[in-house]
C-alpha cells in the first residue's frame, strides 16, 4: 500500500494472456493508466468470444461469456 503500486497483465487477459505470475508486472498507478491507454488504443481491450483454452483460469474461478460469431 505505501507504494501503491498495480499488478498489470503483461499480455492482457482479453488478448490471450494468462493470470499467472509470469505475466504480472508491478506498475505505479499513472505508468500502469497510461499502458492500458496504449493498449485499448491499439484495440486489444476487446470482449473475449471463445471459451478459455482448456482450463484455463477455472482454478480461479473465472467465468466467461462466450459470444456466437
Amino acid at each position: 500500500k505505501k507504494f501503491k503500486l498495480q499488478w498489470d497483465h503483461v499480455e492482457p487477459v482479453c488478448a490471450g494472456g494468462v493470470t499467472s505470475f509470469d505475466n504480472e508486472d508491478p506498475k505505479c498507478w499513472e505508468c500502469h493508466a497510461k499502458k492500458c491507454d496504449e493498449e485499448r488504443a491499439a484495440g486489444l481491450y476487446k470482449r473475449r468470444t471463445c471459451p478459455p483454452k482448456s482450463g484455463e483460469g477455472e482454478e480461479e474461478g473465472r467465468k466467461y461469456d462466450v459470444v456466437d460469431g
